[in-house]
């Protein structure tokens, strides 16, 4: 599995958010603080290192 999707290794969070479909921003902060989504802060800016894609997938495993 490659880091890299479409050669981004990092989303801020509303980028990331709408990538996954337009979730709000309090539930990405709660998957955060669950540990479901890597993440990494840049000075005063938390990113998000879990690719969208790899995300969706984790969960549609969950759902079958």
């Amino acid at each position: 599995m490659s880091d890299k999707v479409d050669g981004k290794r990092a989303w801020r969070v509303n980028p990331w958010r709408e990538e996954v479909g337009g979730i709000s921003r309090n539930f990405v902060y709660r998957l955060i603080k669950r540990g479901e989504l890597k993440t990494a802060k840049l000075g005063a800016i938390r990113v998000i290192l879990t690719p969208p894609q790899e995300f969706l997938e984790s969960h549609q495993a969950e759902d079958r």
